[in-house]
Order: structure tokens, then sequence, then C-alpha cells
């Protein structure tokens, strides 16, 4: 919208034209901004950094279901130790 202050000042049609030419410089302003940061991201947005950041996320998965596995492999080897342990005959019990 048009601010209205600027409206106030429009009396002729020189005023009209000026209004006219600054609201067009204001907006290819507003396009070379646009056109500027969407630059920047297509910098930043490449084919490379989409896949090393994907990478790095399938990366990050990996190691958490590695340390997932180690952790109950762990955890399920100290059991069956101990299952096996139970089984096993003592031998002072035996000595008698």
């Amino acid at each position: 919208m048009i601010p209205t202050e600027r409206l106030r000042d429009v009396r002729t049609m020189q005023d009209l034209r000026v209004e006219k030419a600054r609201m067009r410089y204001e907006v290819l302003m507003a396009e070379k901004d646009l056109t500027d940061s969407l630059q920047a991201v297509e910098k930043v947005v490449t084919f490379f950094t989409l896949f090393r950041r994907a990478a790095g996320g399938v990366r990050y998965a990996y190691g958490v279901i590695s340390r997932m596995s180690g952790f109950f492999s762990g955890l399920f080897r100290k059991r069956k130790q101990k299952e096996a342990d139970g089984n096993e005959p003592d031998p002072e019990v035996d000595s008698y």
C-alpha cells in the first residue's frame, strides 16, 4: 500500500510523476535485494552441500545405531556369561 503521508505532498502532475518514479525505484531496489538473497541461497545450497549434509545425517544415524547395538550386545553378553557361570560346577563343592 502507498503511505498516505507521501500522497499528501502530491499537488501537481509533476509531483505525481516524481512519486511514481520513487515507487518504481523502491520496487526495483526490493527486487534487487530479493535477487541478491536468492543468489546467496543458491550459492549456499548446492548439490554438493545437500549431499554432504545428507551423508552427515546418515553417518550420525549409523553412529547412534552402532552405539545402541554395542550397548545391547554388551548387556546380553554379560547376561549370558552370568548364566554360563551359574551352570558350571563349583570346583570347591566337587572336591569334598
